[in-house]
């Protein structure tokens, strides 16, 4: 998927589309409140950037060398892992009556699994496809996907800023939420209470059993030129379907074949990533609603929660939401079509994390893990372009308690697609080559950090993520 600026970072942004799948598809269908909380552990000058020491035959810092060195070792001693076995195929009629009949009945939700289902078998199924597009117009009434009406970015600050000079409110049943912004130069507060312990346990497991689903190993991508263009690896990258749009086909080529991406998986950590979409469990819409009703972060403006835990050593590196250097203004995006990160929340929901912070580099402020906590900002300057400010990382966990975080972004725009809907499995790679249905994926970004040179070639590192669906689909 074709990039918006040269050093893409965190993950991966949606391109315009009026629904979520390839161009081709759709042709075929400040002051007293700070003071009050620097005494408490909330946040920290920065020191040093995020480090990691991974455990031994562990990596987690790709660099092109190194995935050459893994690729040649297996390839040696004859690809001793394999690669991802397909699960056995569903029974399509059945799945496809069931679909129908949940149309006809007004489920539409449990319609769209459905025909995501069917998808997962087959991504070029052109019929099912044209069902699939049928039921997402009545489901939004035909509406345009992007909208300016109720943008956010007023009631969010505002609402934030007073709530940070009154260093707090009370939420239902009396239980006191403090709030406090800890950064002049850009807009980040840090909240206290918001969540329970009961209700970060709730996320916490939803997390964890999310992840133990899936068994097979996941395919591999990159967004990082210097292993895309490494010319020892292009072998070992997938070849599109000739079904794919030339979207499609660009991120196909990035990602590794089976039998490569096991080797990869078995000589590298990251992060984890499971989807909530609006509406999926109950524990995620509370939150949602507090937010709603407290910040003004309006439902209809968010995409997916993002559920993610990172284990020891582990960490991801400096990277911005929003687009840097794109010169575009926020409502200009939006009138063009694309739905930007402009605010971005972060809830911790594991306790006895050691490092694990989130740093803000240019800001000179770590906001420690603590259970309960939400870290919120907004990534864009008074121009209304993103602002490298907003630079921040994921510091290295260094015990063994596992860092979990809900993590959110909105968009300045109405765009109630991208947190409402799961969308369907997007072909990747010639069947039988390519993804396998419903298999992970792990993507490797940019960092912006500063490059190594390996023999006179740049050995960019990359910090990699692990997701349940297609990060770029």
């Amino acid at each position: 998927m074709p990039k918006r600026s040269s050093k893409h970072t965190g993950k991966p942004k949606a391109e315009p589309s009026r629904f979520p799948w390839p161009t081709a598809v759709v042709a075929v269908a400040a002051g007293a409140a700070v003071a009050l909380l620097l005494a408490l552990p909330l946040w920290e000058p920065a020191t040093s950037p995020a480090t990691s020491s991974a455990p031994i035959g562990k990596r987690t810092v790709l660099t092109p060398s190194y995935v050459r060195g893994v690729l040649a070792t297996a390839e040696r001693q004859g690809w001793p892992l394999g690669g991802a076995v397909a699960p056995p195929p569903a029974d399509r009629a059945a799945l496809r009556e069931r679909a129908r009949a949940q149309v006809q009945s007004g489920a539409l939700r449990e319609a769209s699994a459905s025909y995501g289902e069917l998808l997962a078998g087959d991504p070029w199924d052109a019929d099912v496809l044209g069902e699939l597009h049928t039921l997402y117009d009545r489901k939004y009434d035909g509406a345009d996907r992007f909208a300016l009406r109720g943008n956010f970015s007023a009631s969010f600050l505002g609402r934030a800023e007073r709530h940070a000079a009154a260093g707090g409110f009370e939420l239902e049943g009396g239980r006191r939420v403090r709030v406090a912004r800890v950064s002049e130069r850009l807009p980040l507060f840090v909240v206290d209470g918001l969540l329970s312990d009961a209700e970060c346990a709730q996320m916490r497991e939803l997390h964890e059993g999310r992840v133990r689903r899936f068994s097979q190993p996941p395919l591999v991508c990159f967004q990082n030129d210097a292993f895309i263009n490494n010319p020892q690896l292009q072998r070992h990258f997938l070849r599109p379907d000739p079904r794919e749009d030339a979207a499609s086909a660009r991120q196909t080529r990035f990602c590794l074949s089976q039998r490569a991406s096991r080797a990869v998986g078995a000589a590298a950590a990251w992060s984890f990533s499971t989807s909530v979409f609006n509406g999926e469990h109950g524990i995620t819409d509370l939150l949602a609603r507090r937010l709603e009703e407290h910040f003004g972060l309006t439902q209809s403006h968010a995409r997916d929660w993002q559920l993610l835990s990172y284990e020891k050593s582990v960490a991801y590196n400096d990277h911005t939401d929003c687009t840097e250097g794109s010169s575009e203004t926020l409502e200009g995006m939006c009138k063009s079509g694309f739905a930007d990160r402009a605010a971005t929340v972060l809830a911790y929901l594991a306790d006895d994390v050691q490092g694990g912070h989130t740093e803000f580099p240019k800001l000179g402020v770590r906001v420690q893990p603590k259970k309960g906590r939400v870290a919120l900002f907004w990534g864009f300057g008074p121009e209304q372009t993103c602002d490298s400010a907003s630079t921040h990382r994921s510091n290295a966990v260094t015990g063994d308690a596992v860092k979990v975080v809900a993590q959110r972004w909105y968009s300045y725009c109405e765009d109630r697609f991208q947190g409402d809907e799961r969308p369907p499995q997007v072909g990747r790679g010639i069947p039988g080559q390519g993804r396998l249905p419903h298999q992970p994926m792990v993507s490797c970004d940019y960092t912006t950090s500063a490059e190594d040179v390996t023999g006179g070639v740049p050995d960019w590192r990359s910090t990699c993520r692990w997701y349940e669906a297609d990060p770029y689909g």
